[in-house]
């Protein structure tokens, strides 16, 4: 019995479609010619009627369909004689050139041309029309900027309004009666508009928008700020006036003085001290973690590591001794800790020497001093001990260690003691 082979199935049916969609004739030419007819006759009509409209697509494709029903039933029994090897282009001919299937070809080449033919001018006129707008568009602008330029050129003929009403002359220089505009003034040193605020009472103890008081302000004028000072001092500013600002916790108390120490601006304290500002009154400070810190202006210009605005204070009379030789213990700390060159190093040095307690305060200060170390390596060792394992040769050596230190405390204590009476 012989093998029925795929092929065997397939072979047939596939050579009588492809004989349908494109018949090896010489008269096959003359589909695509008018094809090619109706696809320009549809161009045409879609350059008048500016889109294709659906009707065109759905009529040649239904007439396509329509067209290569009838020939199915031609094709099958076609197929079914299809084994006799003598008849077989005779009969896929005869299937071929059935009127249906001549329908169907003629249907298929239009639908093809007129939808290829249709998108490519979709495609063309939407490009032109884009053109066009743009063109227009351009035209418009064009009138725009002529009528913007000639009312430019009318407006730099009027003079404009002068009064002697400082907010009246503010509005005409376009400057708002607001803090934020005051505060931008003398942020830049504009000395003409600040002039103008003041001479209208401005209010110098309110923040701006974004929370920031004078202070603040003041300190970020890089170009004049002892001029900006002298204004606002003439119109009746207190130099040691505490202004509020936000803190980590709560509000911090801010000065004039305070604030230049922070921002490292050394011709804006040269100004304050001039204005008789106070160095050695308490002030506050960013500590750790933005936490305000209880310190005084000397000691808070070597936290910052301002040394020349320490020296400068020094120069302008501040007292080392104030809060209890504060600023001499931040020197010490700083010490301790510091990690510099050589000429800072040696600067700190001086520094510190210079700040160094005299008398029976130098006594009691170095004791105290050492006993906060004394109490840190205490701290120190005890957290040590509690790590290492209880018998070991560290762990004796730590113990002992503790109580060497607690023994010195117990005498520094003592020692204080009798100094303080």
């Amino acid at each position: 019995m012989p093998q029925l082979r795929l092929l065997d199935i397939l072979e047939p049916k596939v050579l009588v479609w492809r004989q349908i969609i494109w018949p090896e004739r010489k008269a096959a030419w003359l589909y695509s010619v008018i094809g090619a007819v109706l696809g320009t006759f549809s161009h045409l009509v879609t350059v008048l009627l500016r889109a294709v409209h659906p009707r065109w697509l759905l009529f040649f494709f239904g007439l396509g369909v329509i067209g290569v029903v009838p020939c199915h039933r031609r094709v099958r029994k076609a197929l079914r004689d299809f084994s006799d090897d003598g008849t077989q282009d005779a009969k896929v001919d005869a299937a071929v050139q059935c009127g249906p299937c001549t329908v169907f070809r003629f249907c298929l080449f239009s639908f093809l041309a007129v939808l290829l033919l249709a998108e490519t001018s979709a495609g063309q006129l939407s490009t032109e029309a884009i053109a066009e707008r743009l063109r227009s568009m351009n035209s418009k602008l064009d009138d725009i900027s002529s009528g913007v330029a000639k009312v430019d050129s009318k407006l730099q003929g009027i003079k404009k309004e002068t009064s002697d009403d400082p907010r009246k002359e503010l509005a005409n220089r376009g400057v708002l009666w607001t803090v934020d505009a005051f505060f931008d003034a003398i942020r830049r040193g504009d000395d003409a508009t600040v002039k103008l605020f003041l001479a209208g009472r401005m209010t110098t103890d309110s923040p701006d928008s974004q929370g920031r008081p004078l202070p603040v302000i003041l300190a970020l004028n890089t170009s004049n700020a002892a001029a900006m000072l002298d204004l606002l001092v003439g119109a009746g500013l207190d130099v040691n006036h505490p202004y509020e600002v936000a803190g980590a916790l709560h509000q911090q108390r801010m000065t004039l003085l305070s604030r230049a120490i922070e921002k490292g601006s050394t011709p804006l304290v040269e100004a304050l001290i001039k204005r008789h500002a106070d160095a050695n009154s308490p002030i506050q400070t960013f500590g750790a973690m933005g936490l305000t810190r209880d310190t005084y202006p000397l000691a808070s210009a070597i936290y910052w590591k301002q040394w020349d605005i320490a020296q400068l204070l020094l120069e302008a009379g501040a007292d080392p001794a104030a809060g209890d030789y504060a600023a001499y213990r931040q020197a010490r700390a700083l010490r301790e800790k510091f990690n510099a060159d050589a000429d800072i190093g040696r600067r700190l040095d001086a520094l510190t020497e210079r700040l160094r307690p005299r008398g029976t305060a130098a006594a009691r200060v170095e004791g105290e001093l050492r006993l906060q170390d004394i109490e840190q390596k205490l701290n120190q060792a005890a957290l040590a001990a509690l790590r290492t394992p209880p018998g070991g040769t560290e762990r004796r050596r730590l113990d002992a260690e503790y109580d060497r230190l607690q023994i010195e405390r117990t005498k520094l204590r003592n020692d204080l003691n009798e100094i303080r009476k």
